[in-house]
């Protein structure tokens, strides 16, 4: 007959320690009902041998009479560890179910789960979405201070930079003192300026014709490219861009030369794109002053032309605003940790999209209406209707027209609103955690001040500790003192029982005291001094 083992010597196994490689072989001679007394930062608890047991592959699981940890004077296990978490250690082991207190941070609860040897799978549910949203705030904490280009610590740093240096970070850390926040406002003043005489060089009222009274204003204004082609912009226009042609000519040598690494310069797409429109800008303004361009070649204008409207690429220098202030790089982060987020937006709106623009065409053409001529035109209409937007050049005129668009409407609120929540929380939670890099950046230097005076006062300690462990070490290496003082005061019965002692001289070389050995002598029992 099958005989079933006793519950004390069958430890409890969960499906992950069951296949583990690692999992070590129970001696199932050990006595399941001894107890365990576990001193934990001066706190003891008590424990079975069997609760502990029931997940063998933790350190607690593992303990034994072996253990560095064992003391075998007062019979208990000695951890200088936090004792608020080894309570809910030592319910895992009983219940199987690992609940975390709430006065505990996820790096700390983290510290002590990696020391005890316990895997964050064991954590309850109940407990799992706290934990994982705090450690999902530290990485979010991570990725900004890895965007921000400050991850480095104090300690990196030199402590006399070069001039170069100070240059680099002059013109790229706009918080690094009064000189950069004027640079910086100097610098997005003329990336402003640039884009202003561009925008504004496109009104026809600020345009000169090339060859007067070809056409008229009026002819002008229907003709766009005509006004690129057979005219320029007034004297002030042109003066001011070529102020930021100079300008801007002159920053980017300059930034390169103080850049740390020339590789990562040319990395930033920002980079590449001020090396190309400072070559546009040059091109253009070489066209501009050739002979050929003043003798009205068209090839010349067609070509200068052409050259500037790729000038157009200027204003992305506004994204600069980004790289340089955490405020706006925050919007940057939330779209990249919303990725998931904007790609289910679309692939819901785009199924909508194909939905709703066919039911609109088939009611259309089931009424006999010539609304929507086809699909790919009510497509059109779909889009704009279901992002809210409706400018009226196409629209349903049948009432099941009218009840495909009404459901197209509300069809497309709701799946804006959904993502939109979850991008919005995205948001709040960078730019939480960029309040706190803040303050944590302004209190940097002290936090670094601490440190090192806590170090040093910790050094000096050990070394105190250490000298006075080696003094006794040596001492008792001599002689044990409750030996010496035995014998000492015992009685002397013959000579040869009697010790050699050799007293030292003393013996003053400069400002140092020198010990000299002198004959030995022989004391008796009453002429030993104590």
């Amino acid at each position: 007959m099958f005989v079933f083992p006793k519950k004390s010597t069958m430890p409890f196994l969960t499906s992950r320690d069951q296949h583990s490689s690692e999992l070590p072989v129970t001696d199932l001679t050990v006595d399941t009902t001894e107890r365990i007394t576990l001193n934990i930062g001066g706190k003891r608890f008590v424990t079975s041998k069997f609760s502990l047991l029931n997940i063998p592959t933790t350190k607690l699981g593992k303990l034994s009479k072996s253990d560095p940890s064992y003391d075998p004077k007062n019979d208990e296990y000695f951890f200088d560890r936090n004792p608020k978490l080894v309570q809910c250690i030592l319910d895992l082991h009983r219940t199987g179910d690992l609940h975390l207190p709430g006065n505990v941070c996820s790096t700390g609860v983290k510290a002590e789960l990696e020391f005890w040897n316990v895997p964050e799978d064991y954590i309850a549910e109940c407990c799992w979405k706290t934990y994982s949203l705090q450690n999902q705030d530290l990485k979010i904490a991570a990725i900004i201070d890895q965007q921000m280009g400050q991850n480095e610590s104090e300690e990196t740093k030199p402590s006399k930079p070069s001039i170069r240096e100070k240059l680099w970070r002059l013109m790229e850390e706009p918080s690094h003192s009064f000189n950069a926040k004027v640079w910086h406002f100097v610098y997005l003043s003329f990336v402003m300026l640039s884009i202003t005489v561009f925008c504004v060089s496109t009104i026809p009222s600020f345009r000169l014709q090339d060859s007067p009274g070809t056409q008229n204003a009026s002819e002008i204004a229907l003709q766009p490219f005509y006004i690129l082609t057979h005219t320029h912009p007034t004297p002030i226009l042109l003066y001011l861009d070529n102020v930021c042609l100079v300008f801007f000519t002159l920053e980017l040598p300059i930034r390169f030369l103080v850049c740390p690494t020339k590789k990562a310069f040319f990395k930033r797409a920002l980079n590449v794109l001020d090396l190309f429109l400072v070559t546009v800008m040059i091109t253009a303004f070489g066209l501009d002053h050739s002979p050929a361009f003043y003798r009205n070649d068209e090839t010349i204008k067609t070509v200068e032309t052409i050259v500037r409207l790729f000038l157009g690429l200027r204003v992305f220098r506004i994204f600069h605003l980004a790289r340089r202030y955490p405020t706006i790089k925050i919007l940057y982060l939330t779209v990249k940790a919303s990725l998931r987020e904007l790609l289910l937006l679309l692939v819901g709106l785009t199924m909508a999209v194909i939905v709703f623009a066919t039911f609109v065409f088939l009611a259309e053409a089931m009424s006999c209406s010539n609304s929507f001529t086809s699909i790919p035109y009510a497509i059109w209409w779909a889009i704009i209707t279901m992002t809210t937007v409706g400018y009226g050049d196409v629209y349903p005129t049948t009432v099941l027209g009218y009840f495909v668009g009404i459901c197209c409407a509300l069809s497309g609120l709701l799946l804006l609103s959904m993502p939109i929540a979850i991008i919005a929380a995205n948001f709040g939670a960078y730019y939480s955690n960029l309040t706190v890099r803040e303050e944590r950046v302004k209190r940097e230097d002290t936090r670094a001040h601490l440190k090192m005076r806590n170090a040093a006062e910790a050094m000096k300690m050990k070394l105190a500790v250490k000298k006075l462990f080696n003094v006794t070490s040596k001492s008792n290496k001599t002689d044990d003192i409750t030996t010496r003082l035995s014998e000492l005061t015992a009685p002397i019965s013959n000579t040869t029982n009697q010790k050699n002692w050799e007293i030292p001289k003393e013996k003053e070389v400069g400002n140092r005291t020198k010990y000299t050995s002198r004959p030995k002598k022989v004391l008796g029992q009453s002429e030993i001094k104590y």
